[in-house]
């Protein structure tokens, strides 16, 4: 951690970090980063969109309700896809890809077999 903790600060990447207990060995490291001013200290979600300065709901794409016209249900339709094809398709951050997925695995939409997602049949 602290290896890619030095490497972001070198390519001047924003660096956050989550405290751990002050007691604790294993979290000296981290505790150090904040300490030392070389990682934003983070809390809460709103203190990773402050840092990243995002203001909530920003980067928020809604799909459209009609499931024929669904972004995902239509990448798949040309065959099977993994998580980061599908970021790279419809350039959607992942977390917001990841929400549909699973939004619609529950709709029995769509399944995953070896780390590609089908059309479900």
């Amino acid at each position: 951690s602290l290896i890619t903790a030095r490497l972001a600060n070198s390519f001047q990447k924003p660096l956050m970090a989550v405290p751990g207990l002050v007691t604790s060995k294993v979290a000296e490291g981290t505790n150090n980063l904040i300490k030392n001013g070389k990682a934003a200290m983070v809390t809460s979600a709103q203190d990773v969109l402050q840092v990243m300065g995002l203001v909530p709901g920003q980067l928020e794409m809604g799909f459209e309700p009609m499931l024929s016209k669904n972004p995902i249900l239509l990448a798949l339709e040309s065959g099977e896809k993994s998580v980061d094809e599908l970021v790279r398709v419809l350039k959607v951050p992942v977390e917001r890809v990841m929400e549909e997925i699973l939004s619609l695995q529950l709709d029995g939409l769509i399944e995953e077999k070896t780390c590609k997602y089908f059309v479900a049949k």
